[in-house]
């Protein structure tokens, strides 16, 4: 049974111990020939096994996020594979293949006709932009230009009194144009 489990989505040999996990579950859930009519889970425990909660092995699921762990643009749920049943709560067990963790959630959305590419490994972009055949590139203009440079008082203009006070213009005007207010 697990072999057929990890063939029908073409899953790696690595899920060996989910997959053999996940067909105990579900032989458990399911009818046997050593007692008629009746799960191994009801004739254990009495009580007829639930089964509306029953996926198929390795199918894509869409795991929630939650509002704290994402921001107003980010996705709401994050593509996952399913890969078996929590043994001490009622949730999903789910691998992402794109960084290799796996958690265990039950907001989860399934497609059980999708399966992963494992061929492949799949590229996922933060942000694709689209551009038409008519769309131009805008150059949009630097705000930090440097002014054209002003020219320098001589030496003999510096040891002069005018040379000072222009020394001192030169210096004011600079400083208004770096932003700064007067001394």
């Amino acid at each position: 049974m697990a072999r057929c489990m990890l063939k029908a989505k073409s899953m790696p040999k690595e899920f060996w111990v989910e997959v053999v996990s996940c067909a105990v579950y579900l032989s458990n859930h399911s009818n046997t020939r050593n007692v008629k009519g009746q799960t191994r889970q009801e004739a254990w425990s009495e009580v007829k096994p639930k089964v509306n909660h029953l996926r198929v092995f390795g199918s894509i699921a869409y795991a929630h996020v939650l509002n704290q762990g994402r921001s107003k643009l980010d996705d709401r749920s994050v593509k996952h594979v399913f890969i078996g049943y929590d043994a001490n709560s009622k949730d999903y067990k789910l691998y992402n293949p794109n960084n290799g963790k796996m958690i265990v959630s039950r907001d989860v959305e399934f497609d059980e006709e999708e399966a992963w590419n494992w061929e492949k490994e799949e590229v996922t972009y933060d942000f694709l932009p689209y551009f038409e055949e008519g769309d131009q590139e805008v150059v949009v203009p630097n705000e930090f230009t440097t002014p054209p440079p002003s020219p320098t008082p001589s030496i003999h203009e510096a040891s002069s009194s005018e040379g000072s006070s222009m020394i001192l213009q030169l210096l004011m005007k600079l400083w208004r144009t770096k932003g700064g207010d007067k001394p």
